[in-house]
């Protein structure tokens, strides 16, 4: 815990630990080449040339300053990615059970690449299944705000199933 608290820089309310497999893993995108500026991407992979290199020589003080250079570097990534709208996957993919059928599924957000969408698993944009919300349901909300929907039942169907309603 406590080197990850080294390594970690708190921006806002997120905390960041960067390092360039952690970004690629993070943003689960392979090359950043067309997503940043060319220059920015040029110097990426340089400094993660340069830090290999410091790596490999064992010196202390130079792994040190190519680290925090690497960190610095993934900062100036990630604000630029976000900056185009990118997000990484933990903030526009979301895998999960379906309540009846406890089959997995993906939902995702108009920000999602689809490199970051699971292979073989049924997907849904946060926009597709929004249209599904019944009129009368978004008006509840607007009234009870913090409310939770736990299902929906059609109009035709009786409130009650019991002929007596009490």
């Amino acid at each position: 815990m406590a080197k990850k608290a080294q390594n970690a820089q708190k921006i806002g309310n997120l905390y960041y630990i960067y390092n360039s497999v952690a970004l690629y893993l993070h943003y689960s995108i392979d090359d950043f080449s067309g997503l940043i500026p060319d220059e920015l991407n040029e110097r990426f992979l340089k400094q993660i040339d340069t830090t290999e290199k410091a790596r490999k020589s064992g010196d202390k003080l130079r792994i040190k300053n190519a680290e925090a250079a690497l960190n610095r570097a993934c900062l100036k990534v990630d604000l630029a990615l976000r900056a185009d709208g990118h997000k990484p996957k933990n903030e526009c993919v979301y895998v999960v059970c379906h309540s009846n059928t406890n089959e997995k599924i993906c939902i995702y957000d108009n920000s999602a690449s689809i490199e970051q969408l699971p292979k073989n698993m049924i997907k849904f944009s946060i926009e597709e299944l929004a249209q599904f919300i019944p009129v009368e349901v978004l008006q509840t909300k607007k009234l009870f705000k913090e409310s939770k929907v736990k299902s929906v039942r059609p109009k035709d169907e009786p409130f009650f199933d019991d002929e007596i309603p009490f």
